[in-house]
């Protein structure tokens, strides 16, 4: 295997639970596509996992802050251009406040 095409710390070509196949029978988005990608290959790709584990919580708390910002303009409406509440700037508090956590 290549280090490109079906990496061992991924699961390997032969691996039925390959993290892309996973992500991508689930048809997840971006974020949670990362999630499972840095979970699958804590430990694996190097000795200490801790990286990869904060990358996947770094991945689900922007994607918390994500949906957060969606249910806020569902119930709220989409905000105007000169409101506060510009949806990228709602979007990177919603996150900071999900890290405080």
């Amino acid at each position: 295997m290549s280090k490109i095409d079906h990496p061992d710390h991924y699961g390997g070509a032969g691996n039925l639970y390959e993290a892309i196949r996973v992500i991508e029978a689930w048809d997840l988005n971006f974020h949670l596509g990362n999630v499972v990608k840095y979970i699958s290959r804590a430990g694996k790709k190097t000795d200490d996992p801790l990286g990869d584990l904060q990358k996947a919580h770094w991945y689900l708390t922007r994607e918390l802050a994500r949906l957060t910002v969606d249910r806020k303009i569902e119930q709220w409406g989409e905000p105007e251009e000169s409101d506060d509440f510009a949806r990228p700037n709602a979007l990177d508090e919603a996150f900071e406040d999900l890290m405080k956590c």
